[in-house]
């Protein structure tokens, strides 16, 4: 419901994944490893927020926990009239 997302991404050592934006805040969770996310350094049980894509690096290999939290209409019209604005 409103876009509630939960799932895991498994980046592999020596590897990149790109985790992009939903229109919602998304929470990361390190669960196991580390890496990094747009450049700053993730260690297990690390944590993360935003509404930009995310690119995921790791030299070891780890599993990040997503969640991407309810997206509401009053949220979707600022965005809208904000990309209408640029």
């Amino acid at each position: 419901e409103r876009s509630l997302q939960f799932s895991m991404l498994k980046v592999e050592a020596g590897s990149r994944g790109l985790q992009l934006s939903r229109g919602g805040i998304q929470i990361g969770f390190v669960v196991q490893g580390s890496g990094a996310v747009n450049g700053e350094a993730l260690r297990k049980h690390s944590a993360f927020s935003g509404r930009e894509d995310f690119v995921l690096t790791s030299d070891e290999g780890m599993e990040v926990l997503l969640v991407g939290l309810p997206v509401f209409a009053e949220q979707q019209a600022k965005q809208e009239s904000l990309v209408a604005a640029e």
